[in-house]
């Protein structure tokens, strides 16, 4: 998949777009971003300040112009403002079905301070995972659980059952929480279970055919939004070393290694890697 981000100058908006779009998609995917009037050449201080605060270098980036070739090999455009949909419309020949205005639209923080820049990188991220993939997260609830138990048997030699599911809905320790579709289809789950002041992830799968598609990565922002709700000091977690997939999304989301479990799996036998996530506030 070939996405092209666009904005005015391609030094604040479609730049950090760009950062943020490579941590969500696949290594096979291209991202590029590009302005309709470049008249810059590095990414906003501010820019580069945002996106360094959560892991994201954009102090090589060079504004690059939009370019008929661009537009023509995009499969997927993502712009700033019906502005921008209608000018690559009327002078770069883009078919319209490939653009999305992201977010129903970004303000430029041009000339605006640091924090003005974060909340832009913000709203950014959640257009992107929107754009990508239109998830919510929610709740599990007696209507998810058919849905659920079938996602375990696709993911796991010993799934959990859907009465295992069901006895989770009434346990004052669990946190388990739905990504669906805006219509309700089941995408995946997070088990969370909560006690003492800690937090551990027992629980996480999604369906084979959305998978690659940012609905993980939506559940692990989510339990930290029930850490920091709960007031959680960390999140632990066991993964088998074997699924790199799963031990570099982990990583990516800040867990670090820090144990083993000893021939801990079974079918086949496999050690548990252990990770843990602080909350810790210096």
């Amino acid at each position: 998949m070939n996405y092209l981000l666009v904005c005015t100058g391609n030094t604040c908006r479609s730049p950090m777009a760009e950062g943020l779009l490579k941590r969500l998609v696949g290594k096979e995917d291209r991202v590029l971003s590009a302005g309709l009037a470049v008249d810059g050449f590095h990414a906003s201080a501010n820019a580069v300040d945002a996106m360094a605060e959560i892991g994201v270098d954009l102090t090589a980036h060079r504004a690059h112009q939009v370019t008929p070739e661009l537009v023509r090999d995009a499969d997927r455009i993502g712009v700033m403002s019906p502005a921008h949909a209608a000018a690559l419309v009327a002078y770069f020949a883009a078919d319209p079905h490939k653009i999305t205005v992201l977010g129903g639209g970004i303000p430029d923080p041009y000339g605006g301070d640091l924090e003005a820049y974060r909340r832009t990188r913000d709203a950014l991220s959640a257009a992107l995972r929107d754009w990508i993939s239109p998830v919510r997260i929610v709740p599990m609830e007696a209507r998810h659980l058919p849905a659920l138990a079938a996602i375990e048997a696709a993911c796991f030699a010993h799934p959990w059952s859907e009465q295992a599911l069901a006895d989770e809905l009434t346990n004052n320790t669990a946190r388990f929480l739905v990504a669906e579709t805006p219509d309700g289809d089941v995408l995946g789950y997070l088990g969370l279970f909560s006690v003492a002041g800690e937090g551990m992830i027992g629980n996480l799968a999604v369906a084979p055919d959305h998978r690659r598609q940012g609905v993980a990565s939506r559940l692990l922002d989510a339990a930290d939004d029930v850490a920091a709700r709960e007031g959680l000091s960390r999140l632990t977690l066991e993964v088998r070393p074997s699924n790199t997939a799963a031990v570099a999304l982990y990583e990516h989301h800040g867990f670090l290694r820090d144990g083993c479990r000893p021939r801990f799996y079974r079918d086949p036998v496999e050690d548990a890697a252990l990770y843990s996530k602080s909350y810790l506030k210096d």
